[in-house]
């Protein structure tokens, strides 16, 4: 596989959703807190409500369950912890590596302290927001694969006044699932594309039941996948740009 020297990635995402942990409904992940506290030193907690409206007209508030967050110095990387899942997720990512090696120091500790029973789901998302500081906002036809951008010029007539021009596409492998979402997302929507920016979106997961001990091994799987469509979602010129790491 391919490694390069820049990448265009401004989110990555590693979620494992587990059968719920009542402790975490009402207790402070305390020891938790202690084990990653040197790397992971600023915290939030967020409260949040599902609001519904019954028939009889009369608004109703249900508590959501207490997110726990733990965040770096930079705030670059962030752990979100609750009831039911845990989230690691980056913004400033380098290389798979590194990006495994602190996500089993937090899967790890989590386990540890928390000992969750049954996996639910595990998932992987990488979030490409390829940005050109020059050139027509609507021209990405030596960067990205032609057969992603075709939806662009379905209406050449009002090319000029989209606002967003996103596809989705769904795949069901064997054992995983990709979610694969690419386009003219648009930073400044509702407005009209003015910038050269185009997103390239892989959500791989699975939501077979598991063991906890066999969720880490899932994300190395589910990196090759996502590696590969994206080598296929994209041109060599737009390799060029990345470079490819000595």
């Amino acid at each position: 596989m391919a490694v390069y020297s820049q990448n265009f990635l401004t989110n990555v995402i590693a979620k494992v959703d587990y059968q719920p942990i009542l402790a975490l409904l009402r207790e402070a992940p305390i020891d938790f807190q202690s084990e990653i506290r040197q790397r992971f030193p600023r915290f939030q907690k967020t409260v949040g409500f599902d609001v519904t409206i019954p028939p009889e007209g009369e608004t109703q508030q249900a508590p959501k369950p207490i997110l726990w967050q733990f965040m770096d110095k930079t705030e670059s990387q962030t752990i979100t912890l609750s009831a039911d899942f845990i989230l690691y997720e980056v913004k400033k990512y380098t290389h798979f590596d590194e990006f495994y090696q602190n996500l089993s120091f937090v899967y790890e500790q989590f386990c540890k302290k928390h000992q969750p029973s049954i996996i639910k789901r595990i998932g992987l998302r990488y979030i490409n927001q390829i940005q050109m500081k020059e050139g027509n906002p609507f021209d990405w036809d030596t960067l990205i694969k032609p057969e992603l951008t075709k939806i662009i010029s379905a209406f050449p007539g009002s090319k000029e006044n989209i606002a967003r021009a996103m596809s989705q596409i769904q795949i069901n492998e064997d054992d995983a699932k990709i979610i694969f979402q690419f386009g003219l997302f648009n930073s400044e929507y509702p407005a009209k594309v003015t910038k050269r920016e185009f997103v390239l979106d892989y959500d791989c997961s699975t939501e077979d039941e598991s063991e906890p001990d066999r969720v880490l091994g899932r994300f190395g799987s589910f990196n090759v996948i996502i590696t590969k469509f994206f080598e296929d979602s994209i041109l060599d010129e737009l390799r060029d740009k990345m470079g490819e790491a000595r």
